[in-house]
């Protein structure tokens, strides 16, 4: 009698696996619909100071003292709990602040309205904040930044997420599974990144909602062009 109840634990199992990950295949999709539906999401007015002090002067660029060439400034959430949080990222090269502007460039064009008046939802998107992003992006992700592009390329969602909450995602990611499953992961479907440390204990679903949101890939870019934000 105890086969019975081996294959009934399996197939609940099964079924808590399959239940797990099409709730992580819905949440995926969902961030994709989300911008399809809002390519120029934002308020039509200017953004407010959002907490910061008075008279501060955002340095977009200044030389460091690691080899650097600069640093550019961005605001952070996660760990105030508003955007008050500055932190600087290195730009370690010329070609790093290069690919920082094209990032900008990228995001220009895809949520234009955005861009224009510095705030997406709650979230500022100023050019400082965007190329912050960005080269935070790269060192979480341990990429290259030419590499970093192409994932913004992929999903440009990141750019518009808390620089700190990708990170504390991603170090889940690789706690729930190991790096290189994780990058790999990240590559096929970069909004897994917005999953938030949940996202631990749900690699295998993650991995599996990272296939299809690839396979369905070429089908979101037809959307997104024909809302005239092509990739």
């Amino acid at each position: 009698m105890a086969a019975p109840r081996v294959a009934r634990s399996s197939l609940r199992h099964r079924m808590a696996s399959g239940r797990a990950g099409g709730a992580l295949l819905l949440a995926s999709l969902g961030v994709a619909a989300m911008r399809a539906l809002l390519p120029g999401a934002g308020p039509s007015f200017a953004p407010p100071a959002l907490g910061q002090p008075a008279g501060l002067r955002r340095v977009a660029l200044r030389a460091g003292e690691d080899g650097s060439i600069g640093t550019i400034t961005g605001r952070c959430r996660y760990a105030t709990g508003n955007w008050t949080l500055l932190k600087e990222v290195a730009v370690k090269s010329k070609e790093d602040e290069a690919l920082a502007d094209e990032a900008w460039a990228l995001f220009e064009k895809r949520y234009q309205k955005p861009a224009k008046t510095g705030i997406y939802l709650d979230t500022p998107v100023a050019r400082d904040d965007v190329r912050y992003r960005f080269l935070r992006l790269a060192e979480t992700l341990k990429l290259s930044t030419k590499e970093t592009l192409e994932v913004l390329q992929t999903d440009d969602v990141l750019m518009v997420v808390d620089a700190d909450y990708v990170k504390n995602t991603f170090e889940a990611m690789i706690r729930g599974a190991d790096f290189q499953k994780a990058i790999d992961i990240v590559k096929k479907n970069p909004s897994i990144l917005v999953s938030g440390e949940d996202i631990e204990t749900k690699m295998d679903a993650a991995a599996f909602g990272a296939e299809v949101r690839s396979f369905f890939r070429p089908l979101d870019n037809l959307i997104q062009s024909a809302l005239g934000r092509g990739r």
